[in-house]
């Protein structure tokens, strides 16, 4: 096959994970997860958003993260999820392979390179969406145990 094997998506799911920071070996947790396919965008706490993953892996479907490293640690760490190499697309390391010397992040670098947009557009709606409540109450309301 010229130029290397054809990588093959199956029906794409893209994860990103909320966590308590940035150990997953060493006890931080997740606190929320957010996905998106062809069918819309939507977050769930923890308990089902392991359940929605393994289902996906099991599947065939590819997963779709942006920093896969950080992720798939998680996923091992919170649920022992271990993310098959066939089975997942990093964004970050394929920015990376594009120009290595580019602006790497989500939102302030591809983001705003792809699509003209920068963060703090979504820094503004959120804070809207918040309607005065502090960011551990809106993480209260969504998170574990809510």
């Amino acid at each position: 096959m010229e130029g290397g094997p054809v990588r093959k998506f199956n029906a794409p799911l893209a994860v990103d994970t909320e966590v308590t920071g940035l150990r997953p070996y060493q006890g931080d947790r997740v606190i929320m997860a957010s996905f998106a396919d062809d069918t819309g965008n939507w977050a769930e706490r923890p308990d089902d958003a392991g359940d929605r993953i393994r289902e996906a892996l099991y599947h065939g479907r590819t997963l779709v993260m942006h920093n896969g490293i950080f992720d798939r640690a998680v996923l091992e760490a919170e649920w022992g999820i271990v993310v098959p190499d066939d089975q997942y697309y990093d964004t970050m390391a394929v920015d990376w392979l594009l120009d290595e010397n580019a602006d790497h992040r989500l939102k302030e670098g591809i983001g705003a390179r792809l699509f003209g947009t920068d963060s703090k557009a979504e820094k503004d709606a959120i804070k809207a969406m918040m309607r005065g409540r502090t960011q551990a109450e809106v993480y209260k309301e969504v998170g574990p145990g809510a």
